[in-house]
């Protein structure tokens, strides 16, 4: 960024004439102005998740107006766009490629020493980003799964660690830059690493939205499995099933009760019987109790207990078809399934579900696999298993499958007879193929009901998870176009009879399918792009569920921006602005070229320098420098106190309005900052009216021949000191017109009144005074006070010799 003074050399040089007829000012240049050494910087965040398809962002510095910086990156899918160096604020603006990697990756971004980290997710992970998680063990029901602009507020306090008597756990998420459809999921992991599925929740968002807070179903701790295994549990935050955030949480603490069963199901005959009995597994003192609920089952014994026991029921004949109740024992549900009148005397049970196929089916069910409830789409097959007593040879025992919506599937199931005089004790049936087959997409509760010899005897069912055994890959996931468009092809790879659709994403009417809107197994999609007259633009393109973005870049004529806080005097870089003043204003854009401007007396102040043009309060104001980053003004005199805003144009292109708030006055001595100091100590150099000297502080300023003495008689120029007789803004004059407010010097503490204080040219003020003869040798502290509440900056100082 340049010094402001290098583009007001007419602004002093009008003064010579008038008062010394030397090019004291003439000759300053204010890029020859010393930066301070010492500088220090800030980014506007230091953290940023990125979706995998990438795109353009950007930072603010924040520092001060004569520190320069540079930015780089140290990864080369990381591209400084712009703002790669200057000096002053800034803005930093930066390109992230698209991630076609399946795991996410983090680069950094650093300017002088200050660093923003920046994780791209993996590819087709979600747009959504995880901005907060925590735990806690109550809910709130206002927040739960509330689509908010606010964060998770109010939300319960922190909780790490739960005791087996907690209620339960949830988990609170709050999700940012969240879409219509976006699913948030969540799952628990106990210590082991297994997932413990009987916890956890989805929610799918209703609506776009800012953020959305989601308080997940939780899991049950106290009286369920949970309170039984302390140590480190996980819970995996999923946004549209990719992993995107993580919680530890401990369950420490003596353990609560547990109850185990010796079977959950069992098969009885039509005659019925007394004598079965069920056995309870549980620790010492842990109560239990069993009830039924039907009039043809009745607990003859072991109706409650206290640790390790038994319940015998009886279960009377059956006058009809066959039926089913449950027993509740130990407040778990046992399946009594009693066949019709006239059926088979073979007893099934217990039966279960599982992975992987037994190799012995005529033997008893002792090394049979463990149960399994759930499946997901790309498991094998599932397999049943049954228990079988007082089988008779030629007994046939078969099986069918149906899916969740009640239709028998016809691909699965078997049936076995038993051979005569040899034992059969456990039957396992030929199963259900599910990966590559249409039972994989068939999600759901799917119900398995076994016969003996065409009878229904017991049923059981497991879970289809959801999913398919279809696979999908595009060939990229983003593109990017120039402002004239385009067209291109994205490809597409799918398992063979896997069908697919493609689709803009509603209100992209600038992109176009031209091909490929769908398709069965591999194939391509053919796009074009419009050519664009707007700012930048984003689509996205869903092929075969999986996202495509294409970018298009402004296709506006990039116009000037004004830096927050970037007008400021040109002499102390005090921010603000007032009538009549010379203002520095900083940016981007500003111009094409770098000019200054000098008039001559008498002439008509341009409001025009190298295309650029500005105005403040609605008045054209005069630029006497102009450069990409800087403009400097003269503020018109018309403009009025309180809030105005300023508008730049760089060759017809106009930035948006910049509002500040104008004050009566914005006084600034002439001075130079001396080497070395930091905070800068900016000293004055002032006139001996009778040598002409320049006299102030030769470190600050090398033309200065010497410092004053206390009871020198010096003039002093300034800036923005407000209306004098005239205040003239739109030509430049010779002449001097006294202020109309009373300007006092502070001057090592005292107060000194100018003998003369005048506008001597446009913006450029000019004040004589006597150093009072008190003061001491050193540097004394000056600065000027034309009433307000207004004062020139504090860290300027007048160097007086001994």
């Amino acid at each position: 960024m340049e010094r402001s003074r290098a583009s007001r050399k007419w602004i002093l040089t009008a003064a010579v004439a008038f008062c010394f007829g030397s090019a004291l000012f003439a000759q300053k240049r204010p890029d020859e102005r010393p930066n301070a050494p010492t500088c220090t910087y800030s980014l506007g965040y230091t953290s940023l998740s990125v979706p995998s398809p990438g795109g353009t962002r950007s930072v603010d510095l924040t520092t001060g107006m004569a520190c320069g910086w540079s930015a780089s990156v140290d990864v080369p899918w990381l591209t400084l766009v712009a703002g790669q160096s200057g000096t002053g604020l800034g803005t930093i603006t930066f390109a992230v490629a698209a991630n076609i990697a399946t795991t996410s990756r983090v680069g950094h971004l650093t300017v002088q020493g200050q660093t923003l980290t920046i994780t791209e997710v993996a590819v087709l992970g979600p747009v959504a980003q995880v901005q907060e998680i925590w735990m806690s063990n109550a809910q709130v029901p206002s927040t739960v799964k509330t689509v908010s602009t606010a964060p998770c507020n109010p939300a319960p306090s922190v909780v790490t660690t739960f005791l087996p008597t907690d209620a339960a756990a949830y988990v609170f998420v709050d999700v940012t830059q969240v879409a219509q459809g976006d699913v948030i999921s969540s799952q628990y992991f106990a210590p082991d690493g297994t997932q413990y599925t009987n916890a956890g929740s989805s929610y799918t968002v209703p609506a776009e939205a800012q953020s959305v807070c989601v308080e997940d179903q939780g899991m049950k701790i106290v009286g369920a499995p949970p309170a039984n295994l302390p140590g480190l549990w996980t819970v995996k935050v999923f946004v549209n099933s990719v992993w995107v955030i993580t919680a530890n949480f401990t369950i420490t603490g003596t353990s609560n009760c547990s109850y185990g069963l010796s079977y959950t199901s069992l098969s009885v005959p039509p005659a019925g019987g007394a004598g079965n009995s069920i056995t309870v597994t549980t620790t010492n003192s842990c109560a239990w109790t069993a009830v039924s609920n039907v009039l043809w089952i009745t607990i003859t014994a072991g109706s409650s207990g206290a640790g390790p026991g038994t319940t015998i029921f009886t279960v009377g004949a059956n006058p009809g078809d066959s039926r089913t109740a449950f027993l509740n024992v130990a407040g778990q549900p046992v399946a009594i399934t009693q066949v019709a009148t006239g059926g088979p005397p073979a007893q099934l049970g217990p039966i279960w579900m599982t992975r992987i196929p037994f190799p012995n089916s005529i033997s008893s069910c002792n090394d049979a696999s463990v149960a399994t409830t759930s499946y997901a789409p790309t498991d094998a097959a599932a397999y049943l298993y049954v228990a079988v007593t007082q089988v008779r040879g030629g007994d046939v025992i078969s099986d069918q499958y149906f899916a969740p919506d009640g239709t028998l599937y016809a691909g699965a199931g078997g049936t076995v007879t038993a051979p005569p005089l040899v034992p059969f004790g456990c039957w396992e049936d030929p199963g259900i193929m599910i990966r590559g087959t249409p039972a994989a997409n068939k999600t759901g509760l799917w119900t398995v009901k076994v016969q003996v010899n065409g009878v229904l005897v017991i049923t059981t069912s497991f879970t289809m998870l959801a999913g398919s055994n279809c696979t999908y890959a595009i060939g990229s996931t983003a593109a990017s176009f120039p402002a004239t468009g385009g067209s291109a092809t994205v490809a597409v790879t799918a398992d063979p009879g896997c069908p697919w659709t493609a689709s803009a994403s509603p209100g992209a009417t600038w992109v176009h399918i031209t091909s490929g809107a769908s398709g069965i197994g591999s194939g391509s999609v053919g796009y074009s792009v419009d050519v664009s007259s707007v700012d930048t633009r984003t689509a996205t393109i869903v092929i075969a569920g999986q996202a495509f973005t294409v970018s298009q870049v402004s296709g506006l004529p990039i116009g000037p921006v004004i830096t927050p806080g970037g007008v400021a005097d040109p002499w102390t870089y005090t921010k603000g602005i007032a009538p009549g003043a010379w203002v520095s204003i900083y940016g981007s854009n500003l111009a094409n070229a770098t000019q200054t401007w000098s008039p001559t007396p008498g002439q008509t102040l341009a409001t025009t320098l190298a295309g650029v043009s500005v105005t403040v309060d609605g008045i054209a104001a005069a630029p006497s420098y102009v450069s990409p980053t800087l403009v400097n003004v003269l503020v018109p005199s018309g403009i009025h106190v309180g809030q105005v805003q300023i508008v730049v144009a760089n060759n017809s292109v106009t930035g948006p309005p910049y509002a500040i708030q104008s004050t009566a006055f914005l006084p600034a001595i002439y001075s130079n900052a001396a080497p070395g100091t930091s905070p800068p100590r900016y000293y004055v150099t002032a006139v001996d009216p009778l040598t002409n000297e320049l006299v102030g502080n030769p470190s600050a300023d090398p033309r200065v021949t010497r410092a004053p003495r206390a009871g020198d008689i010096i003039d002093l120029y300034a800036l923005g000191l407000g209306p004098a007789t005239q205040f003239p803004t739109d030509a430049d004059f010779t002449g001097a017109f006294p202020l109309t407010a009373t300007v006092n010097v502070v001057l090592g503490g005292a107060s000194v009144a100018p003998s003369f204080a005048a506008l001597v040219a446009p913006g450029l003020y000019q004040m004589r005074i006597i150093i009072p003869a008190t003061l001491a040798p050193g540097d004394q502290p000056i600065l000027l006070d034309p009433g307000g509440g207004v004062e020139s900056a504090q860290n300027v100082f007048l160097s007086l010799q001994r």
